[in-house]
Formats: structure tokens, sequence, C-alpha cells
């Protein structure tokens, strides 16, 4: 999907923090796993497992409340949740402040893709949960694809 949806690399390879890191916006160690790794965090409170329920305690623990999609709103950025069948939670990505959305692809590097759906595959999921907080002033902008 990410072919004709169209992406952008926004950043080096950098195996030091995942997906749930660059969308909590905090990429300087692991969140969750490898579970009870020396630099790897995770909230208080908020079972490790891959649960969806889960991840969404660790965004409302950020500060964002569900909400019904992934339209940008205005003074608002979002996250939407992705899972698999027989999986729980695959992967979160972040809405830039143009209404594109970032990702940390595992170990790889961060892209900008114009939609959660051009993410969905096996491997990633599909995009099931959206959450939303008022935007804070470090917001990502997004550039890497430019106006598509």
């Amino acid at each position: 999907m990410l072919l004709t949806d169209g992406y952008g690399t926004a950043s080096a390879k950098d195996p030091n923090y995942n997906c749930i890191a660059w969308a909590a916006k905090q990429d300087q160690k692991h969140w969750w796993e490898p579970r009870n790794e020396p630099g790897c965090y995770w909230p208080p409170g908020i079972p490790t497992d891959y649960s969806i329920e889960s991840f969404i305690g660790v965004f409302e623990w950020l500060g964002y409340s569900v909400c019904s999609d992934g339209r940008l709103e205005d003074g608002f950025e979002k996250v939407v949740i992705y899972e698999a069948d027989g999986v729980g939670f695959t992967h979160v990505a972040l809405q830039l402040s143009d209404g594109r959305w970032a990702s940390k692809l595992g170990p790889a590097e961060d892209i900008e893709h114009r939609s959660p759906k051009g993410l969905e595959s096996e491997g990633y999921g599909r995009p099931t949960k959206f959450l939303k907080r008022p935007r804070l002033n470090n917001a990502l902008s997004g550039s890497a694809i430019g106006q598509l």
C-alpha cells in the first residue's frame, strides 16, 4: 500500500527506539520491548502485553483520549494504533501537523505517509484506534514527502 499511497524517508535507520517511542516523542530509548532490558521504558501500572487496551492506556497516560477518526483537527495531534487478528498490537503512527502521518519502521527508518491505510499490511496490521490530545509546541511538522 505504501507505494500507491506515497511515502518518504524522514530519517536514517536507528535501532535505538521503536514506533511507540517515536509516537510518544521520546525517541531516546525503546518503549515496551525488549522487556526488562536496560534502556527500555514502559509507563508504570500499564500491562506489558499485546492488548490494544494496554496501548490505548499508554497514550491516555500521555494525555491522549480516544477519538473517532484520523481527520486533521486544528489544535490537536493524533496517533493511530494498528492491530492484527490473533496478534493484537502491531504498530502506532503519529499524525503530522499537515495531516500526513509518521511511522518508525521497527529498527529501520522513520517514514512519512499520506494516510494510516498506507501502512496497512500483513506485517503492520490495520489501523483501528485513533487518539488525540491538544497539540504540543514541539509537534512534528513533516517534510520528507513534500506536497503529495
